[in-house]
């Protein structure tokens, strides 16, 4: 049996056109119009949101990118804060895993 990819090694997106979102001091309110929900994000989740609605990453991929576009360290941006984060706006609907088997 082949283990489940981890969040950090699946590859995500996000349909840019299915959510408008308004930053209002340093968190982002997001309105997602599947489900008629408005999140307020911080800048760490909107900045996973966005990066994955111009271009599909993994979570490795993101984690770097992250650290590049706010300027933190690997101890300043942990792994750990990343994959929980991605946890939480997966099941939230946000963003979603892109099937790589095919």
């Amino acid at each position: 049996m082949v283990a489940a990819p981890s969040l950090m090694e699946k590859t995500w997106t996000s349909d840019s056109g299915q959510f408008l979102a308004v930053e209002y001091d340093d968190t982002y309110l997001v309105y997602f119009k599947p489900s008629g929900d408005t999140h307020f994000l911080n800048f760490l989740s909107f900045g996973i949101v966005d990066a994955v609605s111009k271009t599909a990453l993994s979570g490795t991929e993101l984690h770097e990118k992250l650290k590049t576009d706010f300027s933190l360290t690997s101890s300043e941006l942990p792994v750990a804060l990343v994959t929980s984060t991605i946890g939480e706006l997966d099941q939230a609907g946000l963003i979603s895993s892109v099937d790589n088997s095919k």
